[in-house]
């Protein structure tokens, strides 16, 4: 980060991206639905993993940033329960523990960044930023590779005509010869 630069977190696609904030604490909760809404994120929240997991339920989030510790659900079982049902989702852990173990073990997770409390501003959205980034390059990726998988298809199948109609044409030429 270049000093005294903002980074820019915004999402590119119009209407904007939503983002789902996990937190039991409501004023770091409003705290960061206030940034992300000023970054041009449509918001929802919510206290525990288990309030949480109805939102994407009814429509998909591309983003949420949870803390770890809360009760009824944690952090790690929100985002092993996220990365099973919604795969494409961004996430980015919340921790008061700065411990790198805990980081390590949200990672390992699927997570696709943390931060440590107490955070700057500037440190959310650079850590926001990056994790769109890197689930853009992930997406990208998939069809890039579905892509490349049907054109090895269509390739396969082209091929397959050339073969038999190689084979016709000698049978044909066997039969005139004859």
């Amino acid at each position: 980060m270049i000093q005294g630069q903002e980074i820019p977190i915004k999402p590119p696609a119009e209407p904007p991206l939503d983002c789902l904030v996990v937190d039991d604490e409501p004023r770091l909760r409003q705290v960061l639905v206030h940034l992300m809404r000023h970054e041009g994120f449509r918001c929802f929240e919510a206290a525990n993993g288990l309030e949480a997991l109805e939102i994407p339920a009814q429509q998909p989030i591309p983003l949420v940033m949870s803390d770890m510790r809360m009760p009824r659900m944690d952090g790690i079982e929100l985002l092993h329960k996220v990365r099973q049902a919604w795969p494409d989702t961004a996430m980015v852990m919340i921790t008061a523990v700065s411990d790198v173990d805990v980081a390590v073990s949200a990672l390992a997770s699927g997570a696709m960044d943390y931060l440590t409390k107490p955070f700057h501003l500037e440190e959310v959205r650079a850590r926001v930023g990056q994790a769109l980034e890197k689930r853009r390059l992930i997406l990208e990726n998939r069809s890039y590779q579905r892509s490349l998988e049907e054109r090895v298809k269509a390739q396969g199948r082209r091929l397959e005509q050339l073969f038999l109609g190689g084979v016709q044409a000698l049978a044909e030429a066997l039969e005139v010869k004859d």
